[in-house]
C-alpha cells in the first residue's frame, strides 16, 4: 500500500502527519466465495485440542530478508528455550518452505490467494507476526486486525498507525522484544485477550473505513485549497485552481469513486476545486 504522495506534499510541510491509503485493504470478515479445496484446512484447525497457532505470512516471505522470518525464527527459538510450557504451532503462508525451529511445529501452507482461505488462517491463530523491517501500510497487518487477530510487529514505518501498543497488539524494539511480545499475548487470560481481539476489529473500522479515509481526503483537500486563495485588489480573492488541479487532480478521482458524487461533502468539495 502506498500512502506517501499526500504526505510529502508541500502544501503540507507544516500539517500533521497523514496515514490515507490509496487502496484500501479488503474486509476479510467478509469471506468471498473460495477458489480454493478447503476440506483439508477445516480439517486441521478443527482439532479436538487445537494449540495456540501463531500466524506469519507474506509471499515468499521466507525468502525475502526485509519480511523477517530470520529475526521471527531467532525470537521463537529464545521463547523456546525461556518458557519451554508456552506451547504453540506455527502457521506460514506464502511459502512452501523455510528455516526449521527448534521445538515449534511449522505449518507451511503455501501461496493463499483466496479472501476465504486467509480469513480462516488469521481467524484460527491466536496472533499474527509481522517482524518486517521496513514497513509502510501493511495488507496482512490490517487483514489480520479486521478479522480480530492481534498483531505483534516492530515499531517502524506505518505499523504504529495501525497497532496501539498492547490495545490491540504489541509493538517490538528488537528481537528481544519481539520475543517478549509474543509471549505476552500467549500468556494472556481469555478475558483480556478478547479484549484486544475485540479492539483490533473496532480500529480497523474506526481508521480504515472507505468511506472515512475518502472524507478525511475531502476535508484536508478543502484546507488546501483554501491555501492557493490569492487575495485580489480591492477585496475578495480568487483561486490559483489550475496548480491545485494539475498537482491533486488524479487524488480527486481515487475518492470520487468512494463517495457519493451527490454527497453534500462532495458537492462542496467540488464546488471550490473549480472555483476559478
Amino acid at each position: 500500500m502506498r500512502g506517501g504522495g499526500l504526505k510529502q506534499s508541500k502544501s503540507l510541510k507544516r500539517s500533521k502527519q497523514l496515514a490515507f491509503l490509496e487502496s484500501l485493504a479488503k474486509d476479510l470478515s467478509v469471506c468471498q466465495e473460495s477458489y480454493l479445496s478447503l476440506k483439508d484446512f477445516f480439517n486441521f484447525i478443527s482439532q479436538t485440542n487445537p494449540p495456540h497457532y501463531i500466524a506469519f505470512g507474506a509471499l515468499s516471505g521466507t525468502d525475502i530478508a526485509r519480511k523477517g522470518y530470520s529475526e521471527l525464527v531467532l525470537a521463537l527459538s529464545q521463547l523456546s528455550e525461556d518458557k519451554p510450557k508456552c506451547k504453540y504451532e506455527l502457521l506460514v503462508f506464502g511459502s512452501s518452505d523455510g528455516t526449521q525451529i527448534p521445538d515449534t511445529k511449522i505449518h507451511f501452507l503455501g501461496c493463499k490467494y483466496d479472501d476465504e482461505t486467509l480469513s480462516l488462517i488469521y481467524s484460527a491463530s491466536r496472533i499474527f507476526i509481522a517482524p518486517s523491517l521496513a514497513e509502510n501500510l501493511s495488507n496482512t497487518i490490517m487483514e489480520s486486525l479486521s478479522c480480530g487477530t492481534p498483531v505483534v510487529a516492530f515499531d517502524i514505518g506505518g505499523n504504529k498507525d495501525m497497532i496501539t501498543h498492547k490495545v490491540n497488539g504489541y509493538l517490538a524494539q528488537d528481537i528481544d522484544d519481539l520475543k517478549r511480545g509474543i509471549a505476552w499475548i500467549l500468556e494472556l487470560d481469555s478475558l483480556r485477550y478478547q479484549e484486544l481481539c475485540d479492539n483490533a476489529r473496532k480500529s480497523v473500522l474506526q481508521k480504515f473505513d472507505a468511506r472515512d479515509v475518502a472524507n478525511s481526503y475531502v476535508d484536508t483537500y478543502k484546507k488546501m485549497i483554501a491555501s492557493y486563495k490569492i487575495t485580489l485588489r480591492g477585496g475578495g480573492y480568487r483561486l490559483n485552481s489550475c496548480v491545485f488541479l494539475q498537482t491533486h487532480s488524479y487524488k480527486i478521482t481515487n475518492f470520487s469513486h468512494v463517495l457519493d458524487s451527490s454527497s453534500p461533502a462532495t458537492r462542496e468539495f467540488m464546488g471550490l476545486s473549480y472555483a476559478a
